[in-house]
Order: C-alpha cells, then structure tokens, then sequence
C-alpha cells in the first residue's frame, strides 16, 4: 500500500515562477518579488513625472529595468532594492543600456544609499544618481509642469541668493574701505606720534648713560653693562619704529571681469564715503575727489 502511494503521489512543483502574459512573475515574499515591486513603484513614480514608461522583462534586460520616453528623450533606468549600499557596477550597467538602447539618459535609482566609487563613476560617465526617496516633484527626472514649475523657482530663490550674497560682499568691501579711510588719515599723526616717542626714549637713554658714567666711572663692568641695555633699548626702539607699515587696502572680492581685473586699464574702487563706484586708472595712488559727496579720498588702484 506504501509503495503505491509512493508511486502515485503527485509530482511536487520545483519551480518558483509563475506565467502570465509572457513575464515570469516570482513568487510572493521571494527576493526576486520585492524587486520586481520596486521596478513597479519607480515606473509608478516616472509616469507620474510626465514619462511614458515601459518594463523591461526580468531577464535579458541588458542592465535596463524600467525605459521611459518623454518627447525626444529617453531614459534608462537601472533599479536596485538592496538595503546596503549600491557600487560601481550598476553605474556601468546604466552606461552601458544607454548606449544599448540608444537613450539620452541613464539612472540608476535604488531603495539605500550608493557608494563612494559609484558617485564618482557617476559623475565621469554622467549617470543620475537618486534613492526613491528623492524621486520627488521638482527632480532632475520630474518632466511635468508643476516640476519645471518648481526648478524655475529653485533657480529664482538661488540666484537671488547670490545677489544677495553679492550685495553683502560689497557692504563688506565698503565697510573695509571706510576703515582703510580712517586708519589712512590717522597714519600721518600717529607716525608722528612714534618719532616724538622714539626720540624721547633716546634722550633719555643717551642722559640716562650720561649720569650712570658719572656715577660709576671707577666701575668699568657696571658701565659696560648699562651700555648694552642702552644700545639695546635704542635698536628696540628704532627697529618698532621702522617696521610699522601703512595701512593696506582691502582687497576687492568681485571676480576680475565685474572689478576691472587685470584685462582692464581702469578699476572699479568704492568712494570711502559715500560708496559710489570711481572708475580710476588702475596701479595708481593717490586723492580721488568724489562726484556724489564732493570729498577727497587718498586712494591706491
């Protein structure tokens, strides 16, 4: 009885694939199922975005999951539901289905992250990079409206940032101006101040050793060592002196083109006062009347 049972037991299915219009769908819960479900929801996500998508067939696919087609363009898209993260080798993969398919772009879009060698493969052979999560309205891969909508705004928002980014460098560069202004007006009097100081500190060392000569005349060490600190109090003084240097100018932060540069004759320099921009002839130095507020400026191009 055993053994005919044995011997008319129904065969046991051996594959994991079912059949149905000529696209082997893997079996629920299995590995191949969740990618096939991720190749769904980024052509989910593409269609929504304004492309028309198309599945490629889980195998001989040539490295291309998902084909999309907006227009004249065209784009292949390598997806990887791994939850580490993705490499080098599905940057190549994505290269190579866009020369396959003749498309003009490739992707690769994946559930984690991507490493190091993937991003800079990616840049040299200039594949998109994305996680699924940031498949979102306003992309590099949004074709809709409401997405070049949003990078129209993008781009507005970062332009007036730069502007106002500009803007606050030439606050800076005049506010810097303003300071070299004034130091340049006090240098005369301070450096006055220095030589009146120093001449000062050497009468008065030179009477200082005078008086000390006199006191310890029958003392040679004693005269000896106060002729040092004498010698060395006065090229303290003179070298203070002689290594105090005027003010420098600020330097102007605009790229050469937008401040005269070196391909220019003539540079654009903020008036100290009132901040209007005086056209002067450049590598020159000297007082600059301003035509706005009428008042002079010492002014080094």
């Amino acid at each position: 009885m055993a053994r005919w049972r044995q011997q008319h037991r129904p065969a046991r299915r051996k594959r994991a694939w079912s059949f149905h219009a000529d696209e082997a769908v893997p079996r629920e819960g299995s590995s191949s199922a969740q990618g096939r479900r991720f190749e769904h929801s980024v052509a989910a996500r593409l269609s929504e975005f304004g492309w028309e998508v198309t599945l490629t067939p889980g195998s001989g696919d040539f490295g291309c999951d998902v084909i999309a087609v907006c227009g004249s363009e065209k784009l292949v898209v390598q997806c990887k539901n791994w939850s580490g993260a993705v490499g080098y080798d599905a940057v190549k993969e994505a290269y190579a289905a866009r020369g396959f398919h003749s498309a003009t772009h490739a992707a690769v879009i994946v559930s984690g992250g991507f490493t190091n060698a993937a991003k800079a493969g990616a840049a040299r052979l200039d594949v998109h990079l994305l996680p699924l999560d940031r498949l979102t309205a306003g992309s590099q891969l949004d074709r809709s409206i409401q997405g070049e909508r949003i990078r129209r705004q993008r781009a507005r928002q970062h332009a007036e940032g730069e502007e106002e980014q500009r803007l606050a460098a030439l606050r800076a560069l005049h506010d810097e101006w303003v300071i070299y202004d004034a130091a340049m007006q006090a240098y005369p009097a301070q450096r006055g101040r220095e030589a009146v100081t120093l001449g000062a500190t050497l009468l008065a060392t030179i009477s200082g050793l005078w008086v000390a000569i006199m006191i310890l005349e029958p003392n040679p060490l004693g005269f000896a060592v106060l002729g040092l600190i004498a010698i060395w109090i006065i090229g303290a003084g003179v070298a203070a002196f002689r290594a105090r240097k005027p003010p420098k100018a600020p330097l102007d932060p605009r790229p050469a083109q937008e401040r005269g540069g070196a391909y220019s004759e003539r540079r654009a320099v903020p008036c100290w006062h009132c901040g209007t921009l005086l056209n002067l002839p450049r590598g020159r130095r000297g007082s600059v009347t301003c035509s706005t507020c009428d008042r002079r400026g010492e002014y080094a191009t």
